[in-house]
């Protein structure tokens, strides 16, 4: 009995101590709880982040002190904001939407911290940038609510301009990096909340009302090296390319190398004998094939590779970042063109029609000089350096069917030859050059419609404007659609502007002053009459 009440005691004793130990445990969980609220950071840590975070959004350069400061201050707040959301997180008593509340409170506070140094600095700016003889500041006010095409984190600058917008804002330009060297980007634009009754005040030479917008540049898109695969794709695009471009050549020399019953069994394919060969496809050399189409294939590279060296070298005169080209492949003109999208901001508008217009008018220029070349091989020319084509394949050009007529007269040789057959009179012998600078004309005509991020549509949107590129698009999608531009080509080619090229461009910083001078008008008025004529007939003949 004595050894029983024994044991009894010994158990209590053991729930005694195993409560105890459960309540200290207790304690002691609730006061690493407590613990993990006040972490407390190396100010080394602090300061290491912010040399990183500073030198990534000032691209990668060494930054200043200011800009280590006020990241090491956001670094700060973000902590901040987090410790109290923990600690109040701990209420058992607090619902979700009390959470929701808490979380939206801590981070409108973090923006104010945040904001409160873009404010001091923008003091700074009305005070030592804008001024009586620049823009008359009459409204400074951050952009949380403003129209949607103002990035988020700016502040908007209302006033009234004393000098003209260009001078304006290169002073402004100027002052701005003066001040905070690479940590602001300056937009001119159009003036949102401007009455369209009100007339512009200040200077004379102020025709419109506009606005000035700061923006921190770690918010504007920065130049950066594209991704790894969208290299490789541009190889495999530039293979493919290749490809469509022997293509065309090799069908160019095909009624020159392959015998008549070939041809018949290429054109109908549903008679071939698959367990059979040919005896003339089987003793066939396809080589000397395959290097016929050298001088077409070679002629639509070059004039492709004419326009993007055109492009990147206006860029690279401006400053500005073009990404690698993806080049499109048609099997009907070699090439469509190539999509080279702009990987940094852009100036001004100038800069946008400059760029864009340096494509087209070194390709173009190319394709004529390549077309012209070739009808002067083609008169007198040995007969086996000649290819047939369609007449109609010319004569749907006004341009190229003048050219064509003025330098091979109506009378050709393979009309000489042929006794005047109605099949003969169809065709006219030319040189290979003839052949691939015409692909090339179609291709740069395409490219020069006014539609998109295309050459053309960044020219008109320089020139005229985003809505006037907008109007102008819709009638171009709706010509494309009813096969009234480039014929077969019409369905294609829309279908690549719609995947690939529909989007305008909007990394501008002047976006209130044109080009500029009459060769804008000039520029379009060649290139579409040129364009409009070229594709008519351009796939279909």
């Amino acid at each position: 009995m004595h050894k029983r009440l024994q044991t009894a005691r010994d158990m209590q004793s053991f729930r005694e101590r195993e409560d105890t130990s459960k309540g200290k445990d207790g304690d002691e969980k609730k006061a690493k709880d407590q613990d993990s609220t006040n972490i407390e950071v190396n100010p080394e840590i602090y300061k290491a982040l912010a040399e990183a975070e500073a030198a990534r959004d000032n691209n990668g350069k060494t930054a200043s002190d200011d800009q280590v400061k006020d990241s090491e201050k956001n670094l700060k707040a973000v902590l901040d904001a987090a410790k109290k959301i923990g600690q109040k997180a701990q209420n058992p008593k607090m619902d979700n939407k009390e959470m929701e509340t808490l979380i939206r409170d801590e981070i409108n506070t973090f923006l104010e911290t945040v904001n409160s140094g873009m404010k001091q600095d923008m003091k700074r700016v009305r005070e030592e940038v804008f001024g009586a003889n620049v823009f008359w500041v009459t409204e400074m006010n951050p952009t949380a609510e403003r129209p949607s095409e103002i990035v988020p984190g700016s502040w908007l600058v209302r006033g009234n301009l004393r000098t003209t917008k260009d001078e304006a804002f290169d002073k402004v330009v100027q002052g701005v990096d003066k001040l905070f060297g690479n940590k602001y980007t300056v937009f001119i634009i159009p003036d949102p909340e401007a009455d369209l009754q009100e007339p512009p005040r200040g200077n004379a030479k102020a025709k419109e009302r506009v606005a000035f917008v700061v923006t921190p540049s770690q918010y504007v898109n920065q130049p950066q090296e594209g991704p790894g695969w969208q290299l490789v794709a541009a190889g495999l695009l530039f293979l493919l390319a290749f490809g469509a471009a022997t293509r065309i050549g090799v069908i160019a020399n095909t009624p020159k190398f392959l015998p008549q019953s070939i041809i018949e069994l290429l054109a109908q394919p549903d008679s071939y004998n698959a367990d059979t060969v040919p005896p003339e496809l089987a003793n066939f050399d396809f080589k000397p094939l395959l290097l016929s189409s050298v001088p077409i294939s070679s002629a639509i590279l070059v004039i492709q590779g004419l326009q993007e060296a055109a492009h990147r070298a206006v860029a690279n005169a401006r400053n500005v970042k073009l990404a690698t080209p993806l080049f499109i492949p048609n099997d009907q003109i070699g090439l469509f063109g190539a999509v080279t999208q702009i990987k940094s901001l852009l100036r001004s508008r100038k800069d946008l029609f400059d760029i864009a217009a340096a494509g087209p008018l070194a390709g173009g220029l190319g394709a004529l000089a390549l077309f012209g070349t070739g009808l002067l091989l083609s008169i007198g020319g040995a007969r086996e350096d000649l290819l047939p084509v369609p007449a109609a394949l010319l004569q749907g050009s006004l341009l190229l069917g003048g050219a064509t007529q003025a330098v091979l007269g109506t009378g050709t040789a393979a009309a000489n030859t042929a006794a005047g057959s109605a099949a003969a009179a169809a065709t006219i012998a030319v040189h290979p050059f003839v052949i691939g600078g015409w692909c090339g004309l179609v291709a740069v005509a395409l490219n020069c419609l006014p539609v998109g991020s295309l050459d053309g549509g960044r020219m008109v949107q320089a020139a005229f404007g985003r809505q006037s590129l907008s109007i102008s698009s819709f009638f171009v999608y709706v010509a494309l659609g009813l096969g009234l531009l480039g014929s077969s080509l019409a369905l294609p080619f829309g279908l690549y502007v719609l995947l690939f090229q529909r989007i305008p461009e909007k990394g501008i910083q002047d976006t209130v002053t044109s080009p500029g001078g009459n060769s804008s008008f000039g520029e379009l008025f060649v290139q579409l009459d040129v364009t409009h004529r070229a594709c008519s007939q351009a796939a279909g003949s």
